[in-house]
């Protein structure tokens, strides 16, 4: 099984992951999930104690009502919705959650552990996407890593960081009746199905008056393959990560002109602009390095290969 792509911890920097609600387990699945804790041995005392790095943006005198928190527990706590590969999914072998945002998660942790001179460790919380914008309004998350749509919505209620990744949606289909479609007005008040909570959600109602909304895109699926919707609203892709291992599906793809590309970001409760500072930081590395594109082809992998959500 290939290694994961590493994330970009400076060096000196160690950080220890703990996921809630998983096994820890080491059996081998049919291909085991890249390592998500940091390579070598335990942290030292002298990376416990770091120096911290001057971040524009950052006041270690004056933290945001949050990112004190974050300090002061020494845990950052992220939500995702782990049932959307290869945003987040389990490993079926050792109910480990993993993916992209787990990825960025943990780049995210490693920056935070080095703007405020101490080790962070990582809690990354599985749920329903819905329980996942709720938690972060109650402030029982810090962050939302969990392939958030940034609209205009939502940016009333809360901040997002840069974005790190551009997609559409599209319509996930049975293969056999894709040729009943042509343009996103063939899907009018047809039923479709869309995650609760989700932008897809939105956008379905805007399409349709029958809507079924439903907490994980697995359930979504059954409801597609059993006739009660004719589509299920999707991230394209999400989508290609079923398709791989279900030729029984079909992606119809949507103009640009019918409906745009969105922009995926970190969400956070606003009135902390040093936490965001922190997080665009550790974005733009993962950028820069080109790991956010590589995280996407590895893990659309190995949920593939998985058969997660099959």
């Amino acid at each position: 099984m290939k290694k994961r792509i590493a994330a970009a911890l400076l060096a000196g920097i160690t950080l220890m992951v703990s996921v809630t609600g998983c096994s820890g387990g080491g059996t081998e699945a049919t291909r085991k999930a890249p390592e998500t804790t940091p390579q070598g041995a335990a942290a030292s005392e002298e990376t416990k104690a770091l120096s911290p790095v001057a971040l524009e943006g950052v006041d270690l005198n004056n933290l945001s009502p949050v990112l004190k928190k974050i300090n002061d527990r020494g845990t950052l706590i992220v939500g995702n919705d782990s049932t959307y590969p290869p945003f987040g999914f389990k490993d079926p072998q050792t109910n480990e959650a993993i993916g992209v945002e787990k990825e960025m998660a943990t780049a995210i942790a490693a920056k935070l552990s080095q703007v405020l001179g101490k080790e962070i460790k990582l809690q990354f919380e599985s749920m329903d996407f819905s329980a996942v914008l709720s938690s972060l309004a109650s402030g029982t998350i810090d962050l939302v890593c969990s392939a958030c749509t940034v609209t205009e919505e939502r940016k009333q209620i809360m901040d997002f960081s840069d974005t790190y990744l551009n997609t559409k949606d599209c319509l996930l289909v049975l293969d056999e009746k894709k040729a009943g479609y042509s343009t996103l007005a063939d899907f009018k008040d047809k039923a479709l199905a869309a995650n609760t909570g989700s932008s897809q959600e939105k956008r379905a109602n805007d399409l349709s008056t029958s809507v079924v909304s439903l907490p994980t895109t697995s359930d979504a699926i059954l409801q597609l393959k059993a006739g009660k919707v004719e589509a299920i609203v999707i991230d394209n892709i999400v989508a290609k990560r079923y398709i791989f291992n279900d030729p029984s599906l079909h992606a119809f793809e949507i103009s640009d002109e019918e409906l745009a590309p969105v922009d995926k970001a970190v969400a956070m409760q606003k009135g902390n602009e040093d936490l965001k500072a922190i997080v665009n930081a550790a974005i733009a590395e993962q950028k820069e390095a080109g790991n956010i594109d590589q995280w996407i082809d590895e893990y659309t992998e190995i949920a593939a290969e998985m058969q997660v959500g099959s």
